[in-house]
């Protein structure tokens, strides 16, 4: 076997089946360009025949991306998770979605917050995995980002906003995001909202456009059409803020 890091490149493929009877499988290659990629396929009709997704899995432009996990849920969303390892010998974990039953997949989420650095000696790989529910995942994998191979996991949540161009939405951050560390700016948390529309916050009686976005404040945002933000990180249990008398709006975070 080839080893990255203290990774084992080829192991076994992952499968999983969803509420449609289609097997969603993934596994790693290195026959097309001499460097480990990973690859999804997808059958229909029980496993007679396979339909190949047209690129690996993030298609990095360097390194090795190995060890991938797969899991559907209810709604048949599919998430992946893998290594990918540089060049320079750099280790993080990352997590891709479809939400099509794998006609489009997602650009790879990182979220492992640090990398690690696989020149270390010891072994790392091999038991991590991913569970998967329409509103968030958690994933699981090792890492020796503090010197040792820990366990250290992540949950990614599918934040939704749904919305007709001519409609507006409440929205919020629900965690504090390792994607983008604070402060968090709109273009970035939400990329695809109406060139001619900011995210709107109330402040002194009336309402301002919001560059700034603060965990726990609730914006108005008109987006172009129906879409899902996947944001990764880590969920915050309390939160106070003082108000004056009257009808207030308070998210749900």
């Amino acid at each position: 076997l080839s080893t990255f890091g203290g990774l084992n490149a080829a192991t076994y493929p992952m499968m999983v089946v969803d509420n449609n009877n289609y097997i969603h499988l993934v596994y790693s290659n290195n026959s097309a360009s001499g460097k480990w990629q990973i690859y999804y396929k997808k059958s229909v009709d029980l496993g007679e025949t396979w339909i190949s997704y047209p690129t690996p899995l993030g298609d990095f432009t360097g390194g090795n991306t190995i060890q991938p996990t797969i899991a559907v849920d209810e709604n048949n969303a599919i998430s992946i998770s893998f290594y990918h390892v540089t060049e320079d010998n750099h280790i993080d974990y990352y997590v891709v979605k479809s939400f099509d039953e794998g006609e489009s997949i997602t650009e790879p989420i990182r979220i492992s917050g640090t990398s690690s650095d696989g020149s270390l000696t010891g072994f790392m790989g091999d038991y991590q995995g991913i569970s998967s529910h329409p509103e968030y995942d958690f994933a699981i994998w090792s890492d020796n980002r503090n010197g040792n191979s820990d366990i250290y996991g992540a949950m990614i949540i599918n934040y939704p906003m749904s919305s007709a161009t001519s409609k507006w939405n409440l929205v919020s951050v629900p965690l504090s995001v390792d994607t983008y560390p604070p402060p968090y700016y709109s273009d970035l948390l939400w990329p695809e909202q109406d060139p001619v529309q900011v995210p709107w916050a109330w402040s002194s009686g009336g309402y301002v456009e919001a560059v700034d976005i603060n965990l726990g404040e609730g914006y108005w945002l008109k987006v172009p059409s129906p879409n899902i933000h996947n944001y990764v990180g880590t969920p915050f249990v309390t939160y106070s803020k003082s108000v004056e008398e009257g009808w207030k709006v308070n998210p749900n975070s």
